[in-house]
């Protein structure tokens, strides 16, 4: 049923160093918009330099920490609303009120992790771990319907194919992962711009999608060229981009030789 696990050619011999072990999908997507970028990050580990501060103080990474850690503690009765989550008070509230009546339905801030097959992975069993979800909040509504959140501190603008693909991994992840699971619906929460993306599937619409995102992430986790794909958007917000080009976003290393301004 499933799409058999991409091959290394039989005329050489690839090593696990060679190779991106585990992925995620914002991982996927660093690989297909430069795959000598993820090589960089993921395979060499080059640490990147600090990036400037924004006159906010508060990294945008940080920023969505902190509100991620606020919104888990307020639907667990644990502490008070912070001023991103405003927009959305109504539904924090009832996930709120929710969770104190049957805690037994919620998950929240929990990493799933599938092994090439798309079965569950214990978190220590790092030599099978190769795909790795982040959940924020899940809630299920019956025995075999659920409803996944993501929060959203970023912009909805020109991020709109990639965050449908995110529904569209979370949705698929959600079916592999329960075998009763039957109907999904994955939600996007703006918290800044107070819009919702929603979108709900069954088992066999979710699967669809399965040989498309099977093939992308072992695409990436198989390969041991790396080929880079300099261009000036790319390069720009790249932090291995020739130092040269040190911009008010990023500031480069200079690691990557193939950069362009």
């Amino acid at each position: 049923m499933f799409v058999l696990a991409l091959q290394p050619s039989p005329t050489r011999s690839v090593r696990v160093s060679d190779t991106i072990r585990a992925t995620s999908f914002s991982r996927l997507l660093t690989y297909e918009n430069c795959p000598h970028h993820a090589k960089l990050a993921y395979l060499d580990k080059v640490p990147e330099l600090p990036r400037p501060t924004p006159p906010s103080g508060e990294h945008a990474n940080d920023r969505g920490s902190r509100v991620h850690d606020a919104c888990e503690a307020y639907v667990r009765g644990q502490g008070e609303m912070v001023r991103e989550m405003l927009a959305f008070k109504q539904e924090f509230e009832h996930a709120r009120n929710w969770f104190a009546q049957y805690p037994e339905d919620f998950e929240m801030e929990d990493l799933w992790r599938f092994d090439t097959e798309w079965n569950n992975v214990d978190d220590r069993d790092f030599e099978n771990i190769w795909l790795r979800v982040k959940l924020d909040l899940m809630v299920w509504v019956a025995d075999d319907e659920a409803i996944v959140v993501d929060y959203k501190t970023g912009k909805r603008r020109f991020n709109e194919v990639k965050h449908a693909q995110q529904l569209q991994l979370y949705l698929l992840s959600s079916f592999m992962r329960y075998p009763q699971l039957h109907v999904a619906t994955a939600e996007l929460w703006y918290l800044d711009q107070d819009e919702l993306t929603r979108q709900s599937m069954t088992r066999k619409q979710a699967l669809r999608y399965f040989r498309n995102f099977d093939e992308r992430l072992k695409r990436m986790t198989s390969d041991t060229e790396f080929k880079p794909k300099p261009n000036g958007q790319s390069c720009k917000f790249c932090p291995y981009a020739p130092s040269d080009y040190d911009n008010k976003w990023v500031k480069k290393n200079g690691a990557c030789e193939m950069g362009v301004a």
